[in-house]
């Protein structure tokens, strides 16, 4: 008999307590959910006082999205801040062809700067220099060529590296006479002067070991990282430096891109600052 009044106290209860969780929950829903702590915002790239170079020819062999993708994922695998490249190709004024100065820029998400040289299999054709730092300034420079010769140039950029300006610039000299690149060796000796506001790297393809005529025309002006013992003497990429009290090369190391057959010279150089 005890029974049914037992389960009217429970049935009580247990009525208590769905009203109760009822009541709890409309009362949650109106309360401000506590926020979580805001990440914090990604850092830019730190200000570093030392900077990587990587040039190397191209030898217009960067012709489809894939030969660029493939060049690009090689090129990032010695983590460069500055790329000069030689005989790379972009579509001449007003067409539409593809545009591998464009594509690598993209691939290795970089600024760029293209400096013409010549005109190649209905291309322009030349130097170009891709960095991860902000180009302040840019420039294209004729290097003298005599009749019948291909034509060459010298691509300028300004690069804003953070702790100050530096020039850096992409060249190639003749590829077949030993006179015609002494001559454009003095014609950049002689062209570089104009660049003294800020320190300055040269890099580029010169067709001969750094002990050459040719490289014995530049060092009469400016350090050749090559001089740096891990850079063995027959490269023909070189690196040049100007104003080295401001810009140190500090190692070298020349490596080879089996993809297109070219070699490579990868220079860390040490930025001091004003």
């Amino acid at each position: 008999m005890n029974s049914i009044p037992a389960l009217k106290i429970y049935f009580a209860v247990f009525v208590a307590a769905l009203v109760l969780a009822s009541c709890s929950g409309v009362k949650e829903s109106t309360v401000p959910v506590p926020q979580q702590p805001v990440p914090a915002v990604a850092e830019k790239k730190p200000i570093s006082d030392s900077l990587k170079i990587l040039s190397i020819n191209t030898l217009h062999m960067l012709h489809d999205v894939q030969s660029v993708k493939r060049f690009a994922s090689w090129v990032r695998m010695f983590t460069p801040d500055v790329v000069a490249v030689q005989q790379i190709d972009r579509p001449m004024e007003g067409k539409k062809d593809f545009d591998a100065v464009r594509e690598l820029a993209q691939q290795l998400e970089m600024t760029q700067f293209f400096g013409a040289a010549r005109y190649y299999k209905g291309f322009d054709s030349g130097n170009a220099v891709f960095s991860v730092y902000p180009i302040k300034q840019s420039t294209v420079e004729q290097l003298p060529v005599s009749k019948g010769k291909v034509r060459r140039s010298l691509a300028y950029t300004v690069i804003d590296v953070g702790l100050q300006s530096v020039g850096f610039a992409s060249t190639e000299v003749d590829d077949q006479s030993a006179a015609e690149r002494k001559k454009q060796a003095q014609a950049l000796v002689l062209m570089l002067p104009q660049f003294t506001d800020f320190p300055f790297v040269l890099c580029g393809e010169f067709y001969e070991p750094s002990s050459g005529t040719t490289a014995g025309v530049m060092k009469d002006k400016y350090f050749c990282a090559n001089d740096l013992g891990a850079a063995p003497a027959a490269g023909t990429q070189h690196l040049y430096a100007a104003g080295r009290t401001t810009v140190r090369p500090v190692a070298a190391t020349t490596i080879v891109n089996k993809d297109i057959h070219s070699d490579a010279i990868v220079v860390t150089l040490r930025i001091v600052s004003q």
